[in-house]
């Protein structure tokens, strides 16, 4: 063989040894760092599994103290996802068990606005510690290196509802592999940290991967958090009416002692106020005053609710039941001051006025009447709602409008020298928004008499008669006293 030949030959033999190398090298590649089992985490600074939570409420809303839970549960065998890829390297080992975490909301949680179409929807952002390296509640021990598969649910009994607060809580579910490496001390560390939405109903990973880390710490808007999301909502409404009986047969209910204002109206009727006791609500009261005013005069308005993104939202979604009724048409009440308290129905004479009225919020808006003495209070509507009420009859009465928005008085108040419509619209900048607090329109109607001070036209041709006559009286005195000096 000559020496050209060798050279040749060994050529090849390096080359064919090259090539099988690389082979195994890139199916050995495909097989680790294209599957669950790629990862960047080192002995030094491991993947994590931080979870992210988004508490989404409607524009206004106060975040509640809450502690969402989050549940780590081992997966093998037949409880592993069907679809998992069979090369990924899966432990025949017991996973080892992990503790539970916790996600804490409170009131002084920062909110941030969401963009449109949803601007009226903000949310409160917290993450979990790192699940996967804490000393306590438990310190994991890997049993060795491989693939250990969990179910990550949250928890959806950590919040107590009430009438007025309710909490959706997230559906979504997630299979976390979690890939244990060795380091060449014979040290185990986690080397990768990978996620798939899980179908509830199969458990199979749904969708593309997703890559909870490494942690995003930072203030942008793509850090400081995971791709182990869950996003639970949450709605807070106005204060139920009191049901408190009153002292005898029929709908009286006494909501707060007391006759109100001590300025008196017509007639020496105590004006009404607004009844206290209720820390949030939504009320429109109805007095009269002035020298001319009339206690029995019964004036029309318009009132309209306005769902906010997140309530309509929340009605359409079908996995929640009986929300359409929760949110659907919010009913008013009349209440009247007896100079005791304020109580459910009509001041005397009731005649035949309605005593309660029904408001669908996004419909046409619903008409209503009040009288004197007389406020509507409505129940249980949700914060963040926008509300109009217009007074579309004032009479013979100029009106004027005080209104305040989550507590807060809106200025400058509105008012005309002239009968005509008046409402929440021509107070501040609208929409008007239901809070937390006190939210009250509170419309007075002012009748008084107008002193004579000039000359009134349909009394002209009197008052001409008179200066003709006392003219002509005094043309005769005059002439008289000129006879007697002749």
């Amino acid at each position: 063989m000559t020496k050209s030949l060798k050279k040749i030959l060994g050529g090849m033999l390096v080359a064919l040894v090259v090539i099988v190398a690389t082979s195994g090298l890139q199916a050995f590649a495909d097989t680790y760092s294209d599957t669950d089992r790629a990862g960047a985490g080192t002995p030094a600074n491991p993947e994590q599994a931080v979870i992210s939570k988004h508490l989404e409420m409607p524009i206004g809303t106060t975040p509640p103290n809450a502690t969402f839970t989050f549940d780590f549960t081992p997966l093998s065998g037949t409880t592993l996802p069907s679809n998992s890829q069979p090369d990924i390297g899966i432990s025949t080992q017991a996973a080892p068990p992990i503790a539970s975490i916790d996600a804490v909301i409170t009131p002084a949680t920062p909110t941030t606005a969401q963009p449109e179409p949803r601007a009226d929807v903000v949310r409160a952002t917290v993450h979990t510690a790192d699940a996967l390296h804490r000393t306590s509640p438990n310190n994991i021990v890997w049993p060795g290196p491989g693939v250990f598969v969990y179910q990550v649910t949250e928890r959806t009994n950590t919040f107590t509802n009430t009438a007025t607060e309710h909490m959706y809580f997230a559906a979504t579910q997630y299979n976390l592999y979690v890939t244990i490496g060795e380091a060449a001390d014979g040290t185990l560390y986690v080397r990768g940290s990978h996620a798939w939405e899980r179908d509830p109903v199969t458990g199979d990973n749904v969708g593309s991967k997703l890559n909870p880390n490494p942690w995003r710490p930072g203030p942008g808007a793509n850090e400081g958090g995971s791709d182990l999301i869950f996003v639970n909502r949450f709605i807070r409404r106005t204060d139920d009416i009191p049901t408190t009986p009153g002292p005898g047969p029929g709908p009286e209910r006494p909501i707060i002692p007391g006759p109100g204002t001590p300025e008196p109206g017509p007639g020496g009727t105590p004006n009404p106020g607004v009844p206290g006791g209720l820390g949030s609500s939504l009320i429109i009261s109805k007095r009269v005053t002035g020298s001319k005013a009339s206690a029995n005069s019964t004036f029309t308005f318009t009132g309209a609710l306005t769902h906010t993104t997140l309530v309509n939202e929340v009605v359409a979604d079908p996995g929640i039941a009986d929300s359409a009724t929760t949110y659907g048409p919010v009913v008013a009440w009349v209440y009247h001051n007896n100079g005791d308290g304020f109580v459910r129905g009509r001041r005397t004479p009731a005649e035949t006025l309605p005593t309660s009225y029904t408001f669908t919020p996004g419909a046409t808006a619903a008409e209503f009447q009040l009288r004197h003495g007389e406020v509507l209070i409505f129940e249980r509507v949700p914060v963040g709602n926008i509300f109009v009420a217009t007074e579309t009859n004032s009479l013979t009465y100029n009106p004027s409008i005080d209104l305040v928005v989550n507590g807060q008085a809106i200025t400058p108040r509105a008012a005309l020298t002239i009968p005509g419509t008046i409402g929440t619209a021509n107070v501040g900048t609208p929409p008007h928004r239901v809070g937390e607090a006190s939210n009250i329109a509170a419309f007075t109607n002012t009748n008084e008499s107008v002193p004579i001070t000039g000359l009134v036209i349909n009394n002209l041709p009197i008052i001409l008669v008179a200066v003709g006559t006392i003219g002509l009286m005094g043309v005769t005195v005059v002439s008289k006293k000129r006879r007697a000096y002749e």
